[in-house]
Formats: structure tokens, C-alpha cells, sequence
């Protein structure tokens, strides 16, 4: 077969495999989800799910890091970063208050664990260093929240606070949010 006729076949092939490509799909896309809450079920599982992938990743390659850095291993929300139709859901189930971090999950192994931190506590100040609220309603938004984290990282590199000085709104056992199963 000589070079020409290969690039022919080739160049066939390519087209006849675009054109299937382009056309019509038979499967229906997904349907999104309606109900607010399932969609915050939805929508924390991933996170939850994210974050422990994303701790055991750390765990087991920080011997790769040049330089490490003390991380508390928790995955953080804030009522500030849901929209409207979520915020409420959110602050009810959860027990969040504006841009103060709330944990949606800490690990069993991570330093948030062992110093008693679990899904629905809300950290109101660490250390010295309160936290802020900062606002309660209009748009989402994620720079409050960035903002206590920065507190929070600010304060645990002076060093761990001790349990006495830091400030932790405990829910209830029974009224501590579901989370999701490991992977």
C-alpha cells in the first residue's frame, strides 16, 4: 500500500470518527436537582468526599514537600458562601452564623479530630483571635470566610492555642449533621 493511499484511509477514518462525534446522543443528560436541601446533601457529600481524598493525599506524600506546613485536616463552611436558597438550609442544619468557619468534616487522624473538633462546631475565635461574623445575607461570597481562615492560620503559627483559650460553638451529638460515608 503506498503512503498515499494510507493517508487517504487515515484521513477517512479520522472524518468518519468526527462525524459520529457530532451527532445526536440517545441519553438523556442529568437532571439537576430540585430540592434545595438534596442539593446541600449533594453538594457536602462531594466536599466530604474531596476532603478526605485530599487529606489521605496530603498524609502520604508530604515527605515530597521541601517544606511543610501545620494543617488542621478539616474541610470548612460558612453560611456566607451559599446562596440564598441554600444559606437558610445550611444555617439551620449545620449551625452556621455568617462567615464564621463551621467544620464539615474532620477526619479521624487529623489534628482537628484529636483536638475534639467534628462536623457542625463553629469556631468563634482561636487563641487570642476572634473570629468575625461578618455579614448575614446578600450575595454568597467566600471572602469572609478566606478572612477567618487567614485569622485561623495566623493564630496556629504562633503556635497551638491551648483547649482553654480557644473558642469552639459545640453542637450536640444529636444535633450534629449526617456526613458522608467513606469512599
Amino acid at each position: 500500500m503506498t503512503t498515499r493511499s494510507r493517508l487517504l484511509i487515515a484521513s477517512l477514518a479520522f472524518g468518519l470518527g468526527l462525524a459520529g462525534c457530532g451527532g445526536p446522543s440517545t441519553a438523556e443528560p442529568p437532571s439537576p436537582i430540585q430540592d434545595a436541601a438534596a442539593r446541600l446533601d449533594a453538594l457536602n457529600a462531594e466536599d466530604i468526599r474531596l476532603a478526605r481524598v485530599s487529606w489521605r493525599l496530603m498524609l502520604a506524600n508530604a515527605d515530597l514537600c521541601p517544606a511543610t506546613h501545620l494543617r488542621a485536616g478539616w474541610a470548612i463552611q460558612s453560611a456566607g458562601q451559599y446562596g440564598a436558597e441554600l444559606r437558610p438550609i445550611a444555617t439551620q442544619r449545620y449551625g452556621l452564623d455568617g462567615d464564621l468557619p463551621g467544620v464539615l468534616l474532620a477526619p479521624g487522624d487529623s489534628p482537628a479530630a484529636a483536638a475534639g473538633l467534628g462536623p457542625g462546631d463553629l469556631i468563634v475565635a482561636v487563641g487570642d483571635v476572634s473570629l468575625s461574623p461578618g455579614r448575614r445575607g446578600g450575595r454568597e461570597s467566600y471572602e469572609g470566610l478566606q478572612a477567618n481562615l487567614d485569622r485561623l492560620d495566623g493564630a496556629l503559627t504562633r503556635g497551638p492555642p491551648s483547649s482553654t483559650t480557644s473558642a469552639v460553638r459545640k453542637r450536640p451529638a444529636s444535633a450534629a449533621p449526617a456526613t458522608a460515608s467513606s469512599p
